[in-house]
C-alpha cells in the first residue's frame, strides 16, 4: 500500500450505484464496441465477448481454484478453451475478465502478493509475438483497496469507466462507480500532496 501511495491515480468519480452483488453485471451500460460480459449458472462462469463475437475469455472454477481461459470463433465453431496459464503466476482466483477492444488488454480480478487486501484489479497486454499475455501488474490505487474490487471497464467512444467494489458496503452488496476517463492514466505523484493526503485521495 504503501509504495503505490505516490502513483495513485487521478480520478474523477461522477456517479455511484448500490447494488446486490450477485447482479451487478446487469447494471452496468456497456456499448456494443466494448463487448458484453456476463455470469453463467449462478456466477460459476464470467464470460466476456468481444464485439465481433469472434474471441471470448472466461473465468471458471470455484472461489479459490478459478483461471482464466481464451477461445476464438472460426467460421461458426469456437475453439476449445485455452487456460490463459501464464497469468495465474502467483495469483488464484481470477476473475471478472473484460478486454478493451483493443484486443490487447485485459483487465481482471485476482487474489496475489501484489493484493492491498481480498480482490484487486490487474491489467496485463498480449504480446502478439509469442501469443502469450504478459505478466500482469497490479492496477493501484485509488481503484483497489483493502476490500473487494471486482471488475473495471472502459468506454473510451463514451470516456466512461465502472469500477465495481464492495468496500465500506454490508455483506452481499457492492457499488459500482462511474468514472471519467482520460486518454492517459494521470498520477498526483508530482503534486506535492503529503501521505495523509493521498491516502485521503
Amino acid at each position: 500500500y504503501e509504495s503505490m501511495l505516490g502513483a495513485t491515480a487521478k480520478v474523477m468519480f461522477i456517479d455511484s450505484v448500490v447494488v446486490d452483488k450477485a447482479q451487478f453485471l446487469g447494471f452496468i451500460p456497456l456499448t456494443k464496441e466494448c463487448g458484453t460480459v456476463t455470469s453463467e449458472r449462478s456466477g460459476e462462469r464470467i464470460t466476456y465477448t468481444n464485439e465481433l463475437n469472434n474471441r471470448k475469455i472466461y473465468s471458471q472454477g470455484d472461489s479459490v481454484q478459478r483461471n482464466l481461459y481464451s477461445s476464438d470463433r472460426l467460421a461458426e465453431k469456437w475453439s476449445a478453451p485455452r487456460l490463459i496459464g501464464e497469468l495465474a503466476d502467483g495469483l488464484t482466483g481470477l476473475d471478472y475478465p473484460f478486454l478493451m477492444p483493443d484486443g490487447v488488454t485485459l483487465y481482471f480480478a485476482a487474489r496475489g502478493e501484489q493484493s492491498l487486501g481480498g480482490l484487486d484489479l490487474f491489467v496485463t497486454r498480449f504480446n502478439s509475438a509469442n501469443g502469450k499475455f504478459y505478466k500482469p501488474e497490479n492496477y493501484g490505487l485509488p481503484f483497489n483497496s483493502p476490500a473487494n474490487d471486482y471488475f473495471i471497464a472502459f468506454d473510451d467512444t463514451d470516456s466512461l469507466g465502472w469500477l465495481v467494489s464492495d468496500r465500506y458496503q454490508p455483506e452481499g452488496k457492492v457499488c459500482i462507480y462511474t468514472f471519467a476517463t482520460t486518454a492517459s492514466r494521470q498520477n498526483y505523484d508530482n503534486d506535492n500532496l503529503t501521505p495523509a493526503q493521498l491516502k485521503q485521495l
